[in-house]
């Protein structure tokens, strides 16, 4: 038995050697392996070397070439089915993929030894092999284009070339009558056979045969001839849902470039007004000119949600900001964003029309985009329809003059940034323009009630308010009298975030009272006998959301939340065991300062947590600066959190833990196992927050809390708001560096919490 029947794939064995003498350049080699390789093809049943077509190949040119010129794929499909040339000659048909790869590398071996016809030939003969392939098209453009290459340089060497002028003198009387130049001859057989092939490699004559490369090479072949068979419409073939998903991805400027595809692509992008009642321009390669910006407006003023992701590449300007605000009627949502400085002119006005006024529900403003002026003007023409305001920038709007009824979520940030030097942040006029309001986050402003007034007048306002955050950068003035900088709670309020490590502000607004025959702020310490304990904390009965970045006395913390405990309704309770941070204030000197001693069992701190209505309520318990090292562990231990684990036991319904232990010297090295056990052996807790763990302790506790169906968030030091996510939702904010289609909103982490009820 030779080695030739012992191969299991001869085919494959051949190809191999073809491909190293085609990389090696060894073309004469190459041609006799890749002969000997379609000899040995199972199309060929006697297994002896096959028929050759004769040297002269002028019939078969020809029976191709009038083929071709009939312009119709057809008569090419009836050639090639006959399966025999002119002369008699029976050329054979395979679909095995190896045999027209060995037949492509072949007329590739032919064409570099400038054996042009017979390279010519065997391309012609691998669209006779397979006639839906594209390889045999691709192959035969190529020989011509190096015919009509050769011809040129030709014309300029002295010297003749006998093979290239044998090849030329072949073609052009194959071609047949009507022959021209020789440059005109190739060109309109390259664009015939191109666009056939476009025709029979189609799905109509393809049947199960998967597309390849050579489809894509054909294809760009078409687009470089300027072929109108090449403009194939892919919208044409989805349905009309798939269509409008697609193109909801797209960013402005794409959805500009789309328009102008064509007149189809127009009506399919503009026949679906809700295809436009959210818009999301993100990141433009140039800004649009304006009038082309306000050419895309005009036909479409029923856009609703506008949000432009970044202006600086916008190039947002008083012109633009007013084609958007006075060209579109019927927006609803506006949201600007921008990591840089874009600031637009403070002496620009926008000219207001008059009696105009905004049809806007929500204005969202990340980044110092706009001036204070321009921000108020704005927000002065839609107070009429503004339900939800973020600002998220040291450019606050000034709210003296301002009336917004049906104002119901405030936000107002400017995180990360030094605002001292711009004075306190003014709450009265706030408070006064936003009567109904139900939502309030405040961030890295210092705050005071009327810094202008020093009296002490009562703050009044906010009936319906039910979230209120504080946000870790935000302060008070500490200097002069104590003053409430916030109206009091009323029995609304459902959610009490105070992420701020700041005694003064904490104490101000959770345990301060003004009386109504004094003007002195009261507080529980200070004035035992005139602070009105019966009436002071009664309004919270439905509270269910309490944080506390402060460290507080405990029997204060058990006064506050006695009547949300009473009635059952708290559901999230996080508190500090130890402060490190903040300062003391001097106004309170009756308050006792932060406990020089490490705090003993979470049972001892607080108490009154334990108890059956605190116990039976809770649903997220949660702790900051913890560290339990100090209770009869043994010698060079520097973290323990086991006096915790064993207090969870009391709290029978708690299904989430936040825990954030102080980032002491040590402790980061070995908070991993207790957390592991956390995870192992509490199993009610299905859901564990925490900023400290990194790198492969973070990836490998993740693991394993999702084989045991828990999760394990890292959240970010625990300062993200809790309550107000249900305001974000609502409105459909999500983390606005986020590159997905009409998401943005706050500018830090996602926020994480859901609100059980």
């Amino acid at each position: 038995m030779d080695g030739a029947e012992m191969d299991p794939n001869p085919l494959e064995s051949a190809l191999m050697g073809v491909r190293a003498c085609v990389n090696g350049q060894r073309w004469q080699q190459g041609m006799a392996q890749a002969v000997a390789g379609i000899d040995r093809c199972p199309c060929n049943k006697t297994g002896e070397r096959q028929a050759r077509h004769g040297k002269e190949k002028a019939c078969q040119l020809s029976q191709y070439f009038a083929a071709i010129r009939t312009k119709k794929p057809e008569t090419l499909l009836k050639v090639t089915a006959d399966g025999r040339c002119s002369c008699g000659f029976a050329w054979p048909t395979c679909e095995q993929r190896e045999h027209m790869e060995l037949l492509d590398h072949l007329a590739e071996c032919l064409l570099q030894q400038e054996q042009f016809i017979a390279a010519l030939s065997t391309g012609l003969a691998m669209i006779g092999l397979h006639v839906s392939s594209a390889a045999g098209y691709c192959r035969v453009a190529k020989v011509l284009r190096q015919i009509r290459i050769k011809e040129k340089e030709l014309q300029k060497a002295a010297a003749p070339n006998p093979r290239v002028e044998r090849s030329i003198a072949a073609i052009l009387k194959a071609f047949g009558p009507g022959a021209g130049q020789l440059s005109t001859v190739i060109a309109t057989l390259i664009k015939y056979f191109v666009r056939t092939g476009l025709v029979l490699t189609g799905e109509q004559y393809r049947k199960r045969r998967m597309r390849d490369p050579f489809d894509h090479i054909l294809q760009r072949m078409a687009h470089k001839l300027g072929l109108p068979a090449a403009c194939r419409d892919p919208m044409v073939k989805l349905p009309l849902e798939i269509v409008y998903q697609v193109f909801s991805y797209l960013s402005a400027d794409d959805i500009f470039r789309c328009v102008q595809v064509s007149k189809s692509w127009s009506r399919l992008i503009n026949q679906k007004p809700a295809f436009w009642d959210d818009l999301y321009f993100h990141d433009f390669r140039r800004p649009p000119p304006i009038k082309r910006l306000a050419a895309f407006i005009r036909p479409r003023s029923q856009i609703k949600s506008l949000t432009i992701h970044e202006v600086a590449r916008f190039d947002l300007s008083p012109d633009r900001l007013r084609i958007i605000l006075f060209g579109l009627p019927h927006l609803k949502r506006l949201v600007l964003c921008t990591a840089r400085e874009n600031r637009v002119d403070d002496g620009v006005q926008l000219s207001w029309p008059k009696g105009a006024r905004l049809s806007l529900t929500q204005l969202s403003v990340i980044g110092d985009i706009l001036s204070k002026s321009m921000l108020t003007e704005i927000i002065e023409h839609g107070s009429d329809s503004l339900e939800a305001l973020d600002l998220y920038t040291h450019h606050v709007a000034r709210f003296d003059d301002l009336h917004l009824p049906k104002l119901k979520r405030l936000c107002i940030s400017c995180k990360g940034r030094a605002n001292l030097s711009y004075g306190p942040l003014a709450t009265k006029p706030i408070v006064k323009a936003t009567p109904n309001l139900e939502a309030f986050y405040i961030e890295g402003f210092p705050l005071a009630w009327n810094p202008r007034d020093q009296t002490t007048e009562s703050p009044s306002g906010w009936p319906l308010l039910r979230l209120i955050t504080l946000g870790s950068e935000t302060s008070v003035p500490w200097r002069g009298r104590p003053c409430r900088f916030l109206p009091p709670f009323t029995t609304n309020i459902e959610s009490i975030e105070i992420l701020a490590q700041d005694t003064h502000l904490t104490h101000l607004y959770l345990f301060s009272a003004v009386t109504d025959d004094s003007e002195e702020v009261l507080h529980p310490y200070e004035h035992p006998d005139k602070f009105p304990f019966s009436t002071a904390f009664a309004c919270l009965q439905n509270l269910k959301i309490f944080r506390c970045r402060t460290w507080v006395p405990s029997d204060l913390l058990r006064l506050f939340l006695d009547q949300s405990t009473q009635h059952q309704n708290l559901k999230v309770l996080e508190l500090p065991v130890s402060r490190h941070i903040g300062y003391r204030s001097d106004h309170w000197s009756a308050i006792p300062d932060d406990p020089e001693e490490l705090p003993g069992h979470p049972d001892a701190a607080f108490p009154w947590v334990t108890t059956a209505s605190f116990a039976s309520s809770l649903e997220h318990l949660g702790l900051y600066d913890f560290n339990y090292a100090h209770i009869g562990l043994q010698f060079g231990q520097r973290f323990s959190g086991d006096p915790f684990l064993e207090w969870l036991d009391h709290f029978p319904n708690v299904c989430a833990v936040s825990l954030y232990p102080s980032t002491w010297q040590g402790v980061c090295e070995e908070v991993a196992p207790f957390f592991g056990k956390l995870l192992a052996e509490k199993g009610q807790i299905k859901t564990v927050y925490q900023s400290i763990l990194r790198g492969q302790d973070l990836m490998r506790l993740k693991q394993f809390a999702e084989e045991r169906g828990k999760k394990l968030v890292h959240a970010r030091n625990g300062d993200e708001p809790y309550g107000l996510a249900v305001f974000w939702d609502a409105s459909g904010l999500t983390d606005w560096r986020q590159k997905g289609p009409k998401g943005i909103g706050v500018p830090s982490a996602t926020v994480r919490y859901r609100l059980a009820s």
